[in-house]
């Protein structure tokens, strides 16, 4: 995690879902910025996984545990290799709009070092494609009072952080089994301010 200057690191998770995998990777991939470093880290999977991955050739950090270790084992393995200033999470179930990491970048970067954790709108669609739903969430305001009232900000994929809020506030907890990432919302939000890029980018 040495945190290279305007970088992002992309940790994808992964566990027996190497069909989702590739929307996952091609929704980074068709990213507008530049440099984007992909690291996917495999929790044991069984399935075809490995056989994906190297489909991408270079284009791919891959790294597997032997055994299944949970999601946010898999994101701290992947913060720990990660080489960017910034990091962003990518569930292998989401996509990303072409320009949500441009856009994050630029508002991070705008808002100052005193801002942590920049997050998008979120669209969900179901498997054909069609649209179930659209949340942009208000400006943030004071997020530590607003993450008191519940997650508002949405899951691990519509967020970018500085990697230096991780050695601030420490990485998700692995010891979880739910709500564990509005559970580091609210660390982060103890220590830094939020900004949002109020469009469905996620």
């Amino acid at each position: 995690m040495d945190g290279h200057s305007g970088g992002v690191s992309v940790v994808i998770p992964t566990y027996n879902r190497a069909d989702d995998l590739v929307g996952a990777i091609d929704s980074v991939l068709a990213q507008t910025y530049d440099p984007i470093e992909i690291v996917v880290i495999d929790d044991g999977s069984t399935d075809r996984t490995p056989e994906v991955i190297r489909e991408y050739g270079s284009d791919i950090s891959y790294h597997r545990f032997e055994e299944n270790r949970g999601a946010n084992a898999a994101r701290n393995a992947g913060i720990k290799i990660a080489d960017g200033e910034f990091i962003a999470f990518l569930d292998t179930d989401d996509r990303w709009r072409p320009e949500k990491i441009d856009r994050q970048v630029a508002t991070l970067t705008e808002a100052g070092p005193t801002c942590g954790l920049v997050h998008t709108g979120i669209e969900r669609q179901d498997t054909d494609g069609e649209l179930i739903d659209r949340r942009i969430p208000s400006p943030t305001g004071n997020p530590s009072r607003r993450l008191l009232l519940g997650n508002f900000v949405g899951t691990y994929s519509c967020v970018l952080l500085r990697t230096q809020v991780f050695e601030t506030v420490g990485t998700p907890d692995e010891s979880l089994p739910s709500w564990q990432d509005w559970e580091f919302y609210l660390r982060v939000a103890d220590e830094y301010r939020f900004a949002l890029v109020p469009e469905p980018l996620t």
